[in-house]
């Protein structure tokens, strides 16, 4: 039986003020900057959606479809590099896996095969002329439907690729502060915690608008037991003695960036754990980064009120500089994790 705290409240932190000083990672768009985006990619970008490329305003959905006015839209984000074999994807098999398992947790179908859902991904890829970026597929339901709770046909699909912003990409050689949330992560017994479904996100959000409430760059959620979960949409590491640490799965959502993570740290001998985690651990680390698809190490400087000595620490900067090195093709240890896109 694992010793879980007495009280969820146990570990609930004072809100700390909003701070003086700015943010140095994550910071949210301004209108200014999202409108600056969306000219960017409407003047050229195409989509697929249902075995046909649109251009970018054309790929819409009704107001009342299930998919936006109840979130049933299940995603997959993954990052597209730039290789000596050509435009690759970072382990599009496994997130493609977890798209499937995803659909079966939810009880949906798919109008497509995940062999499908591949080719779509090439062939969106090689219309946009995608390097460097990040692809993401959305399986939606666009039935527009009033009283009707269940989905009655198969999913939608859309595919989409995305550039690298240039302004995010600068932020990979930064850190983020953090604090931990009073917002809880999801039970698994309400929701299943494994499906990545948009209605699981306003969790996240909640957690991240808090952060930025309270000065921080991300929040880190508990679970219900008081227990370190994951941010809006990064796992969390800590280090303490060149141990390696993060949640357990079946809390937490099966990141692949986390998997790799855990992977690249066993091939360095490096000693990892998944286990239950306190908030006093966390707090007291050597080390904490989060993992993400944008970022597949991004190390925390600031935890609460307690700056970590040496940001990025050995442990995250040795896991970067490998993965670095796998995105870019130049690691054939790990070659099998990217699949040739053009």
């Amino acid at each position: 039986m694992e010793d879980f705290p007495s009280s969820p409240n146990l570990y609930r932190q004072p809100r700390i003020p909003i701070r003086s000083h700015p943010r140095q990672g994550i910071a949210p768009l301004t209108n200014s900057s999202a409108n600056k985006m969306s000219d960017k990619m409407t003047t050229h970008k195409k989509i697929w959606r249902n075995g046909k490329m649109l251009s970018w305003d054309q790929a819409t959905v009704h107001l009342m479809s299930h998919g936006f006015s109840r979130g049933v839209a299940i995603f997959e984000v993954f990052g597209t590099h730039r290789t000596p074999a050509g435009t690759c994807a970072f382990r599009m098999d496994m997130n493609l896996k977890r798209l499937a398992r995803s659909m079966e947790l939810l009880g949906l179908k798919l109008k497509y095969t995940m062999d499908e859902v591949a080719r779509a991904v090439s062939e969106v890829v090689q219309a946009n002329g995608t390097g460097d970026g990040y692809i993401k597929i959305f399986a939606y339901d666009a039935t527009e439907a009033f009283a009707n709770l269940v989905p009655q046909e198969k999913l939608d699909l859309c595919v989409v690729a995305l550039d690298v912003d240039p302004d995010l990409d600068k932020k990979k050689n930064g850190s983020l502060s953090a604090c931990i949330c009073n917002w809880k992560k999801q039970h698994p017994g309400c929701v299943p915690v494994e499906a990545k479904v948009s209605a699981n996100y306003l969790n996240g959000m909640m957690s991240r608008q808090e952060a930025y409430q309270r000065g921080a760059d991300i929040g880190i959620m508990l679970d219900t037991h008081g227990f370190v979960a994951e941010g809006a949409t990064e796992s969390v590491f800590m280090v303490k003695n060149g141990v390696l640490a993060t949640a357990p799965l079946g809390r937490v959502l099966a990141g692949v960036s986390r998997d790799s993570v855990l992977k690249v740290a066993e091939s360095l001998g490096i000693m990892t754990q998944e286990r239950s985690i306190r908030p006093s651990e966390l707090l007291g680390a050597d080390e904490i980064f989060i993992s993400s698809s944008p970022f597949k190490v991004l190390s925390i400087h600031r935890i609460e009120d307690r700056s970590l000595p040496t940001v990025p620490g050995p442990v995250a900067r040795q896991l970067r500089n490998t993965l670095d090195a796998i995105c870019a093709g130049k690691n054939t240890d790990f070659k099998n994790w990217l699949t040739p896109l053009d």
